[in-house]
């Protein structure tokens, strides 16, 4: 009997330890799968767009033109289509916009140019780029970069007061917090007046004034160290800059409970993560991802506050990985970015056929693209070949520090494609620091577990420009909600869109093939019983991310420089008095001219017919499609339907030159004499959310409206439409009485491309010839393959 209680009592022992096994192995599941299915809906719904902006150099000399290539990526690093519109601004270093561009994208990518007026000062300027959609996610998400542009015929800049120096310090612990008696890992990143990392010495004191810890930076002022905060114990930081006065501060809080994770590379690339933690818990999960996608979900099981974990470096993505530490509860912890150097790695060949060139001699360069295994690779390229001066040094951003850095981090990069050119045993540690002390910018963990969807005020703009207005009731001073309006850009060829506004007031028109400067004309139904007030809005963003402290005033220029920099000036002017023409030429855009309803069911050229002295006769002589009703003394309009051969009972949509016109009786007075032509829709029409009972299309020899007296109740401005592309000049020396010819060749951009592509075998050349100017030239090749490869790469020749 005794030994049957015995076999019972260790069944259901053993019973009990499978049920709370399983339990526990169900909870953990269950809490991974909540975590992944949480992340998993939350990035479903969100586009994500990268902007890239390749410039033709970063310094310039008021008078120039500055070129530029864009790039639009997404989460694989490909070209992205959605997108067909990017706006690039210059501001000021008062972040005031003084040279605006909206750039039509094809296919990913777009470029354009800027024409930098003699009227700007000298100054660090910043320029940047964003989509429509991209604005949803705050300046922090802008392409931004700095560039200097110097002006010899207005002086040289007066440098600002230096006042004492100020030094910033900075202190991170690994995974956010210091814990008491938890050891741990401080980065720290120190920091000169001008913003940019310093060389210094450093130490952690206790209150006996024991030097409990020595530190100093590995590059750009950032570095890291071993720490394990006591308790009972307190500290204060010493930091000595080279040949300055000691900066005392302070460590961050100091926790008495909480979590330290620690993440390292090991020898085979292979990545350790090791928690540790006061907290009595023995669960603890660990998700890793990036760019919308969750690459780990680990389940990590502590014994006595400690734990670890190894993560196949396969699994990890390349670039930037974060990882969060969750308790048993789904409550982040802590959070650390982890870094992995691309393995994609390109190789590509730029050659030139020669080191050295002669004054107007012909330059050729080969370009070969290979991915892994010498796979060819097709890709989208551009191409920049400047003179390198005093001013124009080697300082370019590239697209691949870019994608996987800058775009990723706070602050301000020191030479971020240093981080890619390092290749010693500091590599990985270098960029470890880079992780712990600009942390991540982009991720809420908050709203992802609440499911808390964002909402997103900026649609992306994938057919063309999208123009907004607000409009607003003119009584109550209040938006119109559900309101018709109409967007029309005068001229030959009819564009006209049609919006309803939505709940703020705002009415969006979807535009197609709008290029260059144009007047906008914005209207509602003046024979409505509201009037609205219209306001046309800027698509730019007014919206700024803290000015960093490398845009600071430009320092005296030396006078060695500055006389350097008068030449130039000169030799630019020069070339723009000799080829001004050429550098001015427009590559016209290819445009379907045709009006928005297609062809019309009738067209009436009216020099075909003898000419009457008003529209009226007009109408009634020739236009059998017309039907004219006089009501309560008013000419009426209607169209007779081709289906049932009866009048429609509305009147159609009446338009001039693209521009409705709502009262029948203004076009019924209009000279006839100006209308070149008059198109027929004889049928009902559906624009948009509006529905017309046909359309009487008249349009006059210039699409200029000419003399017509518009609506006073519709808004008129001036609308920059998609920028025009400006062609790129460079001459051509191909015989000897052009290489002889006495004008002069003054460039120092040899080249620029925006479009160079290689081809299915991953290769394609350039051509063009040298200047008269000598010197040490360079070129930069930037760019994107088809499979999301970035391309980044630097060449050198000189003319002697």
């Amino acid at each position: 009997m005794y030994q049957r209680y015995i076999v019972l009592r260790s069944l259901f022992l053993i019973l009990t330890v499978v049920l709370v096994s399983g339990t526990q192995g169900y909870t953990q599941s269950n809490i991974l799968n909540d975590l992944s299915r949480s992340f998993g809906q939350y990035n479903t719904s969100v586009l994500k767009e990268k902007v890239f902006l390749h410039t033709d150099r970063d310094s310039y000399i008021a008078g120039n033109t500055l070129w530029f290539k864009l790039y639009n990526t997404g989460t694989n690093n490909q070209l992205l289509t959605v997108s067909k519109v990017a706006y690039v601004e210059i501001l000021n270093d008062s972040l005031k916009p003084v040279l605006q561009a909206k750039v039509e994208i094809k296919e990913g990518s777009g470029n354009g140019s800027f024409y930098l007026p003699v009227s700007l000062a000298s100054g660090n300027y910043i320029i940047r780029a964003y989509t429509n959609w991209i604005k949803n996610f705050g300046s922090k998400s802008f392409f931004e970069k700095n560039i200097t542009i110097i002006n010899p015929l207005k002086g040289n800049p007066i440098a600002a007061s230096e006042g004492p120096s100020v030094y910033n310090v900075q202190f991170f612990p690994e995974g956010g917090n210091l814990v008491n008696g938890i050891s741990g890992r401080i980065a720290f990143k120190v920091s000169g007046p001008d913003g940019f990392g310093v060389n210094f010495r450093g130490a952690i004191i206790d209150q006996h004034n024991d030097t409990i810890s020595r530190f100093k930076p590995l590059k750009f002022g950032i570095g890291s160290f071993e720490f394990t905060p006591k308790s009972g114990s307190s500290y204060k930081v010493v930091v000595i800059p080279a040949n300055e006065k000691p900066v005392y501060t302070s460590l961050p809080e100091i926790f008495p409970e909480g979590f330290a994770i620690n993440i390292s590379t090991l020898n085979d690339g292979n990545v350790k993560i090791a928690v540790n933690t006061n907290i009595h818990s023995s669960d603890l999960y660990i998700v890793g991802h990036t760019s919308g996608q969750i690459l780990v979900t680990e389940h990590i099981l502590l014994q006595e506050g400690k734990g670890e974990l190894i993560i196949k470096k396969e699994k990890l993505a390349d670039g930037i990985n974060s990882f969060t530490l969750f308790n048993d509860l789904k409550k982040p912890v802590c959070e650390r970015l982890y870094f992995k150097y691309p393995e994609n790695d390109v190789k590509l060949s730029a050659t030139f056929n020669s080191a050295t060139y002669a004054r107007r001699e012909k330059v050729r360069l080969e370009i070969a693209a290979s991915g892994n295994g010498n796979k060819p690779l097709k890709s989208d390229l551009s191409l920049s070949i400047y003179r390198l001066n005093n001013t124009s040094q080697l300082r370019h951003s590239d697209i691949q520090s870019y994608i996987y850095l800058t775009s990723e981090l706070k602050g301000t990069i020191e030479q971020p494609g240093s981080y890619f050119e390092e290749k010693g045993s500091q590599r990985q540690e270098l960029v470890d620091n880079l992780m712990l002390t600009h942390g991540w910018r982009k991720f809420d963990w908050h709203n992802i577990l609440l499911q808390q969807q964002s909402s997103f005020k900026y649609l992306p703009e994938y057919e063309g420009h999208i123009v907004r207005a607000l409009v607003k009731n003119k009584l109550t001073n209040k938006p119109a909600e559900n309101i018709l309006a109409y967007l029309s850009i005068p001229g030959k060829s009819i564009q006209l869109y049609v919006s309803k506004t939505d709940s703020n007031g705002i009415a969006s028109f979807n535009t197609k093939n709008f290029y260059g400067s144009n007047e906008v004309v914005v209207q509602t139904d003046p024979l409505s019983k509201d009037t609205y007030a219209i306001e046309v809005l800027s698509p730019f963003s007014n919206e700024h991310t803290p000015q960093t402290a490398s845009l600071n005033n430009l320092k005296t220029i030396p006078d060695s420089i500055a006389k350097q920099l008068l030449s130039e000036s000169l030799n630019m002017q020069v070339n723009n008095i000799f080829n001004g023409d050429k550098l001015r030429q427009i590559s016209p855009p290819k445009v379907d001219s045709a009006a928005f309803f297609g062809k019309p069911n009738k067209r009436y050229l009216l020099d075909d017919y003898t000419r009457f002295t008003t529209v009226e006769e007009v109408l009634r002589e020739y236009i059998p499609e017309i039907w004219l009703v006089k009501n309560e003394g008013k000419l009426n309009l209607s169209v007779i339907d081709q289906q049932t051969n009866n009048s429609f009972t509305s009147e159609p949509l009446m338009i001039l030159d693209g521009v409705p016109v709502f009262h029948s009786e203004k076009l019924i007075r209009y000279d006839p004499l100006k209308i070149r032509s008059l198109d027929i829709i004889n049928r009902r029409y559906y624009l948009g959310p509006a529905v017309f009972d046909g359309i009487v299309n008249f349009s006059t020899y210039n699409g200029d409206l000419e003399g017509f007296q518009l609506d006073d109740k519709a808004a008129v401005v001036d609308y920059e439409g998609l920028l025009a592309q400006r062609q790129f000049y460079s001459p051509q020396y191909m015989n000897e009485e052009q290489k002889n010819s006495p004008i002069p060749d003054f460039r120092d951009l040899l080249y620029w491309s925006p479009s160079i592509r290689t081809d299915e075998s991953g290769k394609t050349s350039v051509e063009f010839y040298t200047s008269d100017q000598k010197g040490e030239y360079i070129g930069v090749l930037q760019g994107v393959s088809e499979e999301g490869n970035l391309i980044n790469k630097t060449v050198k020749i000189a003319i002697k």
